[in-house]
């Protein structure tokens, strides 16, 4: 019987015991697991700031170049009288156009936009099926949470224009002026 008794007790460590390290071993996969989602998780977090970065980096330089272009076509514009060939000034005032209205630099900002702001034009559009090319210019510009100045030579228009495109496109989202559009577009 004490012989039996001494191979029950060990029967019965030996199975506590190959519990307990199964119980380990899911408890460190269950770690792991953690530790890996967590890891993922700080990575997308570093690749979206990345994104966001790189996106008002282009916006940045797409409007620092709008400006110039709009600050050297007032200066020839002023100076107009200075060109001896109207032909020439026509020539330079529509190249200095044609730079401001690339569509390039567009495309580029809306790439970037898309892969930080995955369906938003999409649910934009199905929401408010009115809206313009444009319009939808102006709402990825305002979900950033660009001020209408910074807005104004993205878009090649004066503040004023911005004002008024502003006002329409609430109008068009039915939003009330006691809300704020930039505020309803980033939570959109």
């Amino acid at each position: 019987m004490a012989i039996a008794g001494v191979f029950i007790v060990r029967w019965y460590n030996a199975r506590k015991l190959e519990r307990k390290r199964e119980e380990l071993e899911l408890q460190m996969k269950k770690e792991q697991k953690e530790k890996l989602a967590t890891l993922e998780k700080e990575k997308l977090a570093k690749e979206i700031k990345l994104k966001q970065n790189e996106l008002a980096s282009t916006t940045l330089n797409i409007a620092k170049k709008n400006e110039m272009i709009l600050e050297l076509k007032n200066m020839l514009v002023l100076h107009k009288d200075k060109f001896s060939n109207s032909q020439r000034y026509r020539s330079f005032i529509k190249k200095l156009n044609n730079s401001v209205k690339d569509t390039e630099d567009w495309k580029r900002f809306e790439v970037n936009f898309k892969e930080l702001h995955e369906d938003f034009f999409e649910r934009l559009l199905k929401k408010y099926p009115t809206l313009t090319p444009k319009d939808l210019k102006l709402c990825a510009y305002l979900k950033m949470n660009l001020s209408t100045k910074e807005i104004a030579p993205l878009m090649a228009i004066t503040i004023r224009g911005v004002e008024i495109h502003r006002y329409r496109l609430r109008k068009k989202l039915q939003i009330d002026s006691t809300k704020n559009l930039s505020n309803f577009l980033i939570t959109f």
